[in-house]
């Protein structure tokens, strides 16, 4: 076996190191994309999970608010107050 005395120690372990650095870095980025990927599916669920309530929610204030009369206490109180600001 013979070696090659005119690449020096540094040299020798740079060579030696590179191809794992390579491949670990391959791998570290491969991973990070993953878990990326992941958040992303989960932040996708929630946000939709969380807009179905939101029209639910909605939904229902507006079908419990349809249901005061116009000529309740309180609209009527409302009523009289905006327009007392508007002639302000």
């Amino acid at each position: 076996m013979t070696h090659n005395l005119t690449v020096g120690a540094e040299g020798r372990v740079r060579n030696a190191v590179h191809p794992g650095a390579t491949i670990a870095g391959i791998m570290s980025q491969a991973r990070a994309e993953a878990v990326h990927d992941t958040h992303t599916a989960e932040d996708k669920e929630f946000n939709d999970h969380v807009d179905a309530v939101n029209r639910a929610v909605s939904k229902g204030i507006l079908i419990g608010t349809g249901s005061i009369p116009a000529t309740s206490p309180a609209t009527l109180r409302a009523t009289a107050s905006e327009k007392s600001k508007t002639k302000s």
